[in-house]
């Protein structure tokens, strides 16, 4: 992801962007990441209720944990609850979601909106921001640790999934005319999921 941040770059520059036409408007950057991560926090507030409802209906709810999915090199090494993970973690996620809303949001939409408008330019980077989450499905099927059904199906969940709330990260862009809105709610989105998890006994 460092690397992909330093192609952004590269290729925003070799295009002609500068960082302001990107995204990377200068001023109210504060203001504009703490309503993407209080929006965020109050969509996932919502969410969760839903899941411990619906799962407390069913009288399947055994745990809200926290812990940190870490991976190795050559794979998961599970569930860690080291200060050292969470950190880590935190610190993927604003490497992540720069290069992702930088690339996605930023660049691409900027390129592809020379020659279409804005909402056939955001379905477009939508659709490849959802492609290119396929990737963790395919590691894990590469790994052995998913069958090929498994694979298809999460590719395919994954790919959809991403890809509208890739949309909705444009559309947040498109209104409040910077990266840093849609930067603090993908921030929430990543962390929460990546840390909060809701256990059921199935």
């Amino acid at each position: 992801k460092l690397i992909g941040i330093v192609i952004l770059f590269i290729a925003g520059k070799s295009y002609g962007f500068s960082l302001t036409e990107i995204g990377f408007v200068k001023g109210r950057v504060l203001r504009s990441l703490s309503k993407g991560v209080i929006f965020g926090l109050c969509i996932f507030v919502l969410a969760y209720a839903a899941e411990i409802m619906i799962i407390l209906m069913q009288g399947k709810l055994e745990a809200l944990d926290l812990y940190v999915s870490a991976y190795s090199v050559n794979g998961a090494v599970g569930a860690q609850t080291g200060i050292l993970f969470f950190a880590i973690c935190i610190a993927g996620n604003i490497i992540n979601v720069i290069m992702e809303e930088g690339i996605f949001r930023g660049l691409f939409q900027k390129m592809l909106e020379k020659k279409y408008s804005f909402l056939p330019s955001a379905v477009i980077g939508s659709v490849l921001f959802g492609l290119w989450h396929v990737m963790a499905p395919a590691r894990s099927y590469y790994d052995g640790a998913m069958s090929l059904n498994g694979f298809i199906a999460n590719a395919i969940l994954l790919s959809v999934t991403s890809g509208l709330v890739g949309f909705q990260f444009a559309l947040i862009t498109k209104l409040t005319g910077n990266l840093y809105m849609a930067m603090g709610y993908h921030f929430v989105n990543n962390t929460i999921v990546n840390m909060l998890h809701v256990v059921s006994s199935t």
